[in-house]
């Protein structure tokens, strides 16, 4: 974080941030891929056999942990560059749109509705955060 602090270029802030961010995302897809495809033990091994039917949901449920993470990679980038007032401010608008799009998302998909729900509000926190970082002032070359 020191460094993206920093009164960087936007040149120079993109030759930090981008190879830590894709080797997170890249890291996090690879966690993604593996427990999508051993779900079914991972329930059978952490849960009751009541909780079988769960891996059913879990496809949304880890795209959305995957749009959260690098959602959260941007989110230190505000806080470091003391844009802390629009990452709350983000984060706030993307809880009432979670909220909001379960309730709705309950009444059309049932059980799946809560699910879509977050993997949606985390795409749209993902991209809200991607387009202020990236329309932030920087210090000019």
């Amino acid at each position: 974080m020191p460094k993206v602090s920093a009164n960087l270029t936007k040149e120079q802030f993109k030759n930090i941030f981008n190879p830590i961010f894709i080797r997170l995302v890249g890291i996090t897809l690879l966690g993604v891929i593996v427990l999508y495809l051993c779900r079914s033990w991972v329930v059978a091994i952490f849960l009751s056999s009541a909780y079988a039917g769960a891996s059913d949901y879990m496809l949304f449920q880890l795209c959305g942990d995957f749009f959260r993470s690098a959602g959260w990679c941007l989110g230190y980038v505000l806080i470091a560059r003391q844009a802390t007032k629009a990452f709350l401010g983000i984060e706030i608008c993307s809880q009432v749109f979670w909220a909001v799009a379960t309730f709705v998302g309950i009444r059309l998909f049932e059980f799946h509705g809560p699910m879509f729900a977050y993997a949606l509000e985390n795409l749209l926190t993902l991209l809200a955060l991607f387009i202020v970082v990236y329309r932030m002032k920087w210090k000019q070359a």
